[in-house]
């Protein structure tokens, strides 16, 4: 297959995928029942903000609350003054969140200097993700609405360098994706690593929004709580029992059972990189010439490299813990997508890769819901 056909099948393919996830979830989003079970406790929640009671009150018999950050159930208690405060506002809010994702996937992509088809890779890989992470994308809750705020803010650090408005705003992002679901954190301290290297006179821009919006809003939430806050936030999920076999096997084995096709194309890629590695420095400038693109070209995979990892390291965490479920795959399936997006090979060996991406992207729609 010349790589012109095979850009088109990936385009395709990720188009079908587009749709096929729009009727999925246009069928679902008016269900008047939970599609999981905690949509019903995140809405009520919601309702007790605009109630003026509190949401993280000492434990009773009459409330208890989800042990996550608050950013989620009151944007619902905001929205919820102008529209109906129900299921349905839950998860538009959701599958707003989730098609910003995958534009941000997109546009990641287009950064980094790559054509249409491996900017289509990344949002069919996207969205195939959906039945992988047990169709979470679009229920009240705020797994989707967290990865929105993280990728555009770490989409906004990698451009921070020289301009401190960016650093400023890719920090209230990565700040609010902590106050959406705290497991933000990692990416904080991976972020935190990467904006040192990228954009080292923007990194106190970025880092003190985050310190003043995180570790201020922790302060100032634990005195308004009565010290409740940190309790059901931290403390408390770490009584949770930690799944170690989850951590170290499981976890991997998911991804692999998920997606052996993508497993064979990184597997690829890694050989190839050794490959341009061992070869001399005349051919690697003869193949792209300009300095300073290839500079960017490894700034945008070491950065993107250490997202995924921090994605990978999230998932295995989130999974191995007690009570979870596949949408702890979420921030693998977002970040892996746009590394290897990222990673896949322009000319020569774009064909075969390509046609990997378009057979896993084919797996996903017709053999992994079975």
């Amino acid at each position: 297959m010349s790589v012109t056909w095979a850009r088109r099948v990936v385009v395709a393919i990720a188009g079908l995928w587009v749709v096929v996830l729009a009727l999925g979830v246009a069928l679902r989003i008016g269900f008047p029942l939970e599609l999981e079970w905690m949509e019903g406790g995140t809405l009520h929640q919601a309702l007790r903000l605009q109630q003026g009671l509190a949401i993280y009150p000492a434990p009773s018999a009459e409330f208890v609350p989800f042990l996550y950050t608050p950013l989620y159930p009151a944007l619902l208690a905001m929205l919820g003054w102008v529209f109906p405060l129900d299921l349905v506002l839950g998860r538009v809010v959701s599958v707003l969140a989730a098609v910003a994702v995958g534009l941000g996937l997109w546009r990641l992509v287009a950064r980094e200097g790559k054509p249409r088809a491996h900017r289509a890779a990344a949002l069919g890989l996207w969205c195939a993700g959906y039945v992988f992470s047990y169709r979470w994308y679009d229920v009240a809750r705020a797994d989707s609405l967290f990865l929105a705020l993280l990728l555009w803010g770490l989409l906004l650090l990698r451009d921070a360098r020289g301009r401190p408005g960016r650093a400023l705003l890719a920090g209230l992002l990565v700040a609010l994706a902590f106050w959406t679901k705290q497991t933000a954190a990692v990416f904080v301290l991976a972020s935190g690593l990467a904006g040192l290297w990228l954009s080292p006179r923007q990194w106190p821009w970025y880092a003190g929004v985050i310190a003043l919006v995180d570790g201020g809003g922790v302060l100032l939430g634990q005195w308004l709580t009565d010290g409740q806050l940190w309790r059901y936030i931290y403390t408390l999920h770490q009584s949770h029992a930690f799944n170690s076999e989850r951590f170290t096997t499981k976890t991997w084995g998911m991804f692999l059972h998920a997606a052996p096709l993508l497993a064979a194309l990184l597997l690829g890629l890694g050989v190839a990189a050794l490959w341009r590695r061992a070869v001399s420095k005349d051919r690697v400038e003869k193949t792209c010439p300009d300095r300073q693109v290839r500079k960017d070209r490894r700034e945008g995979l070491g950065y993107w490299g250490l997202m995924a990892a921090a994605g990978l390291l999230v998932s295995a965490l989130g999974y191995s813990t007690q009570w979870a479920e596949a949408n702890a795959f979420m921030p693998g399936v977002c970040f892996g997508a746009a590394l290897l997006a990222v990673a896949l090979p322009v000319g020569r060996g774009e064909a075969a890769a390509l046609g990997l991406v378009a057979g896993q992207l084919v797996f996903a729609l017709v053999l992994e819901p079975r």
